[in-house]
């Protein structure tokens, strides 16, 4: 993988920092997942209908990003693949562009002893996806870098959703 940054270790302090450094250069799109990968692939996103509560298509099959790398690292620890039955989680921005995060307490649980990863990709491989965060390729993109993060990389402001 090519190393973007030249820095030494004392100037970039943690993986959330050298993210959000990566961030501010406005070159990049990010992936969390927990998963592993070497090259992503195009898949259907789905999103929950309100009226109905049923999943469906949202847009054709592609490689989904941000450009907010706080929103990949919440996805890559904080996920409902990994606990599908009865975890959730919400995340977005306010009127004002501030962040906000969300889930359930057991996703916040597994997040403390678990590992993502966020998969940086070159934003010219993207096309902005509905004038907001995401951003989306059709065709399969390899990461330029891919950094690993923990519980410690978290937003500091993540609100419990209460379970039913």
């Amino acid at each position: 993988m090519e190393q973007i940054f030249k820095n030494s270790p004392e100037q970039i302090k943690s993986p959330r920092e050298r993210l959000l450094g990566l961030e501010k250069t406005g070159k990049f799109v990010f992936h969390g997942s927990p998963a592993s990968f070497d090259v992503a692939e195009p898949k259907q996103a789905k999103n929950i209908n309100e009226t109905t509560g049923e999943m469906e298509k949202h847009g054709t099959p592609a490689i989904s990003a941000t450009v907010l790398a706080e929103h990949a690292i919440f996805r890559s620890l904080v996920n409902e693949k990994l606990c599908p039955k009865d975890g959730e989680t919400k995340f977005g921005a306010d009127e004002q562009g501030l962040l906000h995060f969300s889930a359930t307490q057991n996703l916040i649980d597994i997040a403390r002893s678990g590992k993502g990863k966020v998969y940086v990709f070159d934003k010219d491989k993207f096309e902005n996806f509905e004038g907001g965060p995401e951003w989306r390729s059709s065709e399969p993109v390899s990461p330029i870098e891919i950094i690993e993060v923990t519980f410690e990389d978290l937003p500091k402001n993540i609100e419990v959703i209460e379970s039913e």
